[in-house]
């Protein structure tokens, strides 16, 4: 009786720890994808004075910072 009590234990802490994991990493991996297709999509209607700003940690900050830079040099090129 005692092994299934800590098996279940444990068990139901694997599962908050997972799930906590998954969360945190699908929110670092999908979250930034959303102010990336914004931008995207403001640069091809020509508003190219416009940033992508993502969180410190977010997954995708280098193609935010190329997309930044690729925005200052069309706007560059505009004036």
């Amino acid at each position: 009786h005692q092994f299934k009590s800590m098996f279940l234990l444990l068990l139901v802490v694997y599962t908050v720890m997972m799930v906590t994991l998954i969360t945190v990493y699908t929110h670092r991996m999908i979250g930034p994808t959303l102010p990336i297709m914004r931008h995207i999509r403001a640069l091809k209607d020509g508003f190219y004075s416009q940033r992508v700003k993502l969180r410190r940690y977010d997954c995708f900050q280098e193609l935010a910072d190329e997309l930044n830079k690729l925005a200052e040099t069309l706007e560059k090129r505009k004036e």
